[in-house]
């Protein structure tokens, strides 16, 4: 049974940088309809050297480039949905024969963004965000100096842990601001709390569909539980 939770605002994507693979450019065509089948997405184009094949909506969008590849998901209700379609992409595009089963990976990365609807003022998730996450220093508001009122605050941080490195981003934003960072055109909240994570690896070695889908997996988990975990210790639910 899949992990519900409460409605917000998701988008994913995966990619992978690996050593240019100029047999991609000899079977875009053959791929692309092959991709389609597979993932169930109707729509497919190619341009000079990657396959595109997503829904019409876009809320489904796999590629495969000479240099890299990866898939792009929004609004799901879970968190195992990402990886388990990601995955499926993967495995399927790591059996084909023309492209190998085992490449040399660059760079993998999965990369998360959250909103979660706040029903009150922005003012009011300001005064949350700085009493439950990040504050300034009594150093730093007297170095700002008396009768000064803080509007607004993000907090750009960079970690590792045991999976890899993550740069995480989190803060109030408004409907405009919302609008400017995910892709779909309407459904946002006039007050959201944003938040957004980046797990990536370089591992500079040949890896096969089975490592790389255990570590995107590992990192969309990861990443799904840490915004749970810091949007329960601001929001408090």
């Amino acid at each position: 049974m899949l992990e519900k939770v409460d409605p917000i605002t998701n988008e994913h994507v995966v990619e992978i940088r690996y050593r240019h693979n100029a047999r991609v450019l000899d079977h875009r065509g053959d791929w692309a309809e092959r991709i389609s089948a597979e993932m169930g997405l109707p729509e497919w184009r190619i341009v000079e050297n990657r396959i595109d094949v997503y829904k019409d909506d876009h809320s489904e969008h796999a590629f495969i480039g000479f240099r890299h590849g990866g898939f792009t998901i929004a609004d799901t209700n879970a968190k195992t949905v990402f990886p388990s379609r990601a995955g499926k992409l993967l495995r399927f595009v790591f059996g084909l024969r023309e492209f190998g089963d085992r490449v040399h990976v660059e760079r993998l990365g999965v990369r998360s963004r959250f909103c979660t609807t706040f029903a009150g003022e922005f003012a009011k998730l300001v005064d949350l965000y700085t009493e439950k996450y990040v504050s300034l220093h009594p150093a730093a508001k007297e170095a700002i100096g008396q009768g000064v009122h803080l509007l607004d605050i993000g907090a750009p941080m960079n970690f590792r842990d045991s999976l890899g490195q993550f740069n995480s981003q989190c803060g109030p934003m408004p409907q405009a601001q919302l609008e400017s960072v995910f892709r779909k055109d309407e459904g946002y909240p006039a007050v959201g709390l944003y938040y957004d994570i980046d797990y990536f690896l370089h591992p500079g070695r040949k890896m096969d569909a089975a490592e790389v889908v255990e570590a995107i997996t590992n990192f969309a988990h990861a990443g799904w539980d840490r915004h749970d975990r810091v949007r329960s210790a601001i929001l408090g639910d």
